[in-house]
């Protein structure tokens, strides 16, 4: 007895997102600031938005080939859609 396989449907984040009133992390370097002050500091700026702004990877996007992909995982079994983006680098968002 054979399993059915999975099919990875790979996809790239959008400039276009759903801000749902969330303020997007930001840094501003101190040009006397080290680099691994800024890259620390960066990083729990980071932290602080994920923790306190999660947002569904699923809800986050917008656009068109956005809508597609999700159009795709709406209509295809054994789905695993993926995102990879500059912010969260690559995820599974969700297997159908």
């Amino acid at each position: 007895m054979f399993s059915e396989r999975s099919v990875h449907l790979i996809t790239s984040c959008t400039k276009g997102k759903n801000h749902q009133g969330h303020v997007w992390p930001t840094l501003d370097i101190d040009p006397k600031q080290t680099p691994d002050d800024a890259a620390y500091a960066w990083s729990n700026i980071v932290d602080d938005a994920r923790s306190n702004q999660a947002v569904p990877a699923l809800s986050l996007y917008s656009g068109n080939h956005w809508s597609t992909a999700k159009e795709i995982l709406n209509s295809t079994r054994n789905l695993e859609l993926w995102i990879i983006s500059g912010s969260v680098w690559i995820s599974k968002i969700i297997v159908r």
